[in-house]
Formats: structure tokens, C-alpha cells, sequence
């Protein structure tokens, strides 16, 4: 609905905002730098090939993966098909590692985007990517207690373990 409308969704929004800010003060696309940070690292990379794949640092929950592409590319409309065929296969392999290692059954994709007027003008700033969210099917919800109370989120494995293990697959 929101990319028929046009209109991001405020969170959405001001992850744009923040991008574009943070690349006036530091010369560079933040998903880059993201990057290149994480590969330092080198523990909770997953995939990095024509797709990044990695566990979060900070994960909203268990077992979280962000993927994006190395491309300077703000909307999946501005990559080819053949583009979108090339690299949605390393992200597939996720799933069933998520089942197998993680015993995810139930996840939830986010998948951000520029707002189409905005797209060309973005990428120098922004990149289209996607949020995996695994669902806990021992947990009534996602979040609960402490989490709502102290509007924090708690975290039952580490980003580099959840990285060691979908690296195995």
C-alpha cells in the first residue's frame, strides 16, 4: 500500500532522512560504510558477494538479518531481472537455514525502499534493502514485559553466533 501511495511509512521516512544526513557529514552512502565496518569485523557477516547478508549488530530481535545490495540502488525497480534473479538466491538459502540452525518456522520480510519521485536522487545517500525478522513460536508475541515496559529489546543470541551458524548452510 505504501508504495502505491507513494508515501513511505514514517519510520521508513526517517530512516531515509537520517541516511541522507548521515551521508552530507560523511561523504559516503551509510549502507557503504555499514559494509565496510561489518567486513572488518568479520564476525556476523553472512553473505557478501552481489548481496551483503548480515546479522545485526543491534538486533530488534532474535536471530534479525539485514540484507542489501552492493549497488548504489535505492528501489528493486531500478535493478534489471536478471539483477533481481542474481542475488535473491543467496537470500533464500537463509530460510531454510534459519529452520535448520535457528528453528525459525515463522519470520516477517520488511523491505524498505526510496519513495518512486525519489528514487534517482537517493541512491547516492540510500539503498533498497530488507529487514528478516524470525518469529518465536514459543513466545505468545514478539515482545513482552520489560521489552514494552522498558521500550527495549531483549535478545536471547548473539548477532556473531546467528552469523557463524547461516554461514555453515
Amino acid at each position: 500500500r505504501k508504495s502505491i501511495t507513494h508515501v513511505p511509512s514514517p519510520s521508513v521516512q526517517n530512516e531515509i532522512e537520517r541516511c541522507y544526513h548521515l551521508r552530507e557529514r560523511y561523504g559516503q552512502n551509510p549502507f557503504s560504510v555499514l559494509a565496510q565496518e561489518e567486513r572488518d569485523d568479520g564476525r556476523r557477516v553472512i553473505h557478501d558477494n552481489d548481496i551483503f547478508i548480515v546479522s545485526m549488530f543491534a538486533p530488534t530481535c532474535p536471530d534479525e538479518i539485514l540484507v542489501f545490495p552492493k549497488e548504489d540502488v535505492a528501489h528493486i525497480l531500478q535493478m534489471s531481472e536478471y539483477d533481481r534473479k542474481r542475488i535473491i538466491q543467496p537470500v533464500l538459502g537463509i530460510f531454510p537455514a534459519l529452520f535448520f540452525y535457528r528453528g525459525v518456522t515463522d519470520l516477517n520480510i520488511a523491505v524498505h525502499m526510496a519513495p518512486f519521485a525519489e528514487m534517482e536522487s537517493a541512491r547516492s545517500y540510500y539503498r533498497w534493502h530488507m529487514h528478516i525478522y524470525p518469529r518465536r513460536a514459543r513466545l505468545p508475541i514478539d515482545r513482552a514485559g520489560a521489552e514494552m515496559g522498558f521500550d527495549t529489546d531483549v535478545i536471547d543470541a548473539l548477532p556473531e553466533v546467528t552469523a557463524d551458524l547461516l554461514k555453515r548452510w
